[in-house]
């Protein structure tokens, strides 16, 4: 019998507005887990309004028309509360984690500060230079740098080539109450989903969610739709220098939809490729030594997903190991993955997913993601079956179709060039 830790069954529920609540039940442990999305992260934004979904979700925890951010903090303590705001590329929301006994009180909470964040002046100075501090930070990690100047690269209209903190120019740019219209519109009933995973009946589970978002009864303005990109048909290439002595590297490529067949397929070729036992560790790093890291992932996405894999390296194997890099991928797109080695990773995969649905968080983030990117809840617990039906043959299609070497995005932080004195 398999040992395999499967997903519970869940229920869904549509509130006024086309508000949507995902539940299910799970009484392991007396704590209720929340995840609140909505559809609205850097896809809606513009260049000049680049970081502000993000700026005005940290706003979430700093203070509501009703309480201060230090009266928050203290009531989220004493219910034994965890609470915490996130944006992404697609979505943003919030999550929360409470004991079960107090989980009304938490929610009205969560809803108070989703709902009427108070932006108070002060509040928001602060927290726009913690997120400048942040936006340097990143900047001066080679690998997170690489990673953004790839898809700045990919992507030359649609919002995907932003990141999700915005630049130094643009944050600073972003006024108070520019930020409270955002917010206004951001999050609509109709974008939006509501999961809860606790050891509580289904329908009081629900029943508190309609409750305590009971004024989120009418939909907002929809922002427009981006226009679709198609792939490069050229290699594109972004530098960047650094005062540092390695080679970062990314590559970023416009992978299939989610969550179709072809997603999943490129999901378990991404494992092929990762991790320290994956293709890319044993054969640039360990067997050729052309790279201390290495690493593939795939990202879902309403637009496309998105492929990419990265290498640390020294700038005298930069060449060497690009290319190496290009072989692996070329490799996966002309011979299909041995069997046995899919087995293998099959394994590996679900077993990491086993064992991240012993978290309730986890479980509530993945049924709201789900359901929002139209996989619908039920997802969760049929993704182990599909991923058993994955193919060496189908992988093999899949990376034909969306791994196209001869178009692809390169963000590369490198060295600053030796100065004529230090020659």
């Amino acid at each position: 019998m398999s040992s395999e830790r499967q997903a519970l069954p869940s229920r869904l529920f549509v509130g006024p507005g086309g508000l949507r609540i995902v539940v299910a039940e799970n009484h392991a442990t007396p704590i209720t887990a929340v995840a609140v999305s909505c559809l609205g992260g850097v896809r809606n934004e513009r260049r000049e309004l680049s970081g502000i979904t993000y700026l005005a979700q940290r706003m979430l925890l700093k203070g509501t028309q009703l309480r201060s951010a230090e009266d928050l903090a203290e009531e989220f303590e004493f219910l034994g509360a965890r609470y915490a705001p996130f944006t992404s590329k697609d979505l943003v929301g919030a999550t929360l984690s409470v004991l079960s006994r107090n989980l009304a009180g938490a929610l009205d909470l969560l809803a108070e500060c989703i709902l009427q964040p108070a932006f108070l002046p002060e509040e928001l100075d602060r927290e726009r230079r913690l997120v400048l501090t942040e936006i340097q930070r990143r900047q001066d990690d080679g690998f997170a740098c690489a990673m953004d100047l790839s898809e700045a690269a990919l992507y030359r209209k649609h919002p995907y080539r932003l990141a999700v903190t915005g630049t130094q120019a643009s944050v600073r740019r972003l006024e108070r109450e520019r930020l409270i219209r955002w917010h206004g519109r951001l999050y609509s009933p109709d974008r939006m989903v509501v999961a809860v995973v606790g050891d509580l009946r289904a329908t009081h589970m629900r029943d508190l969610v309609l409750e305590a978002f009971a004024s989120l009864d009418h939909p907002r303005p929809a922002w427009p739709e981006p226009k679709p990109e198609e792939p490069p048909t050229s290699p594109r290439q972004r530098t960047r220098r650094r005062a540092r002595q390695h080679v970062a590297l990314a590559l970023s490529f416009m992978g299939p939809h989610f969550p179709s067949s072809d997603f999943l397929a490129m999901d378990v070729l991404s494992q092929v490729l990762a991790g320290m036992s994956g293709r890319l560790f044993t054969e640039l790093r360990d067997r050729r030594g052309l790279g201390y890291a290495v690493g593939a992932g795939l990202e879902p996405r309403r637009d496309r997903s998105h492929f990419g894999v990265h290498l640390g390296t020294s700038l005298e194997n930069r060449q060497v190991a690009l290319e190496a890099l290009l072989e692996e991928l070329r490799r996966v797109r002309q011979e299909p993955v041995p069997r046995q080695e899919l087995a293998r990773v099959r394994r590996h995969l679900l077993g990491l997913f086993s064992i991240s649905l012993q978290r309730k968080a986890v479980q509530a983030a993945r049924l709201a993601f789900f359901e929002l990117m139209g996989a619908g809840h039920g997802f969760l617990q049929g993704y182990p079956e599909a991923i058993r039906r994955i193919t060496p043959e189908a992988m093999l299609e899949a990376a034909r179709r969306h791994l196209h070497l001869e178009g692809y995005a390169c963000g590369q932080v490198l060295p600053h060039p030796p100065s004529r004195r230090s020659r």
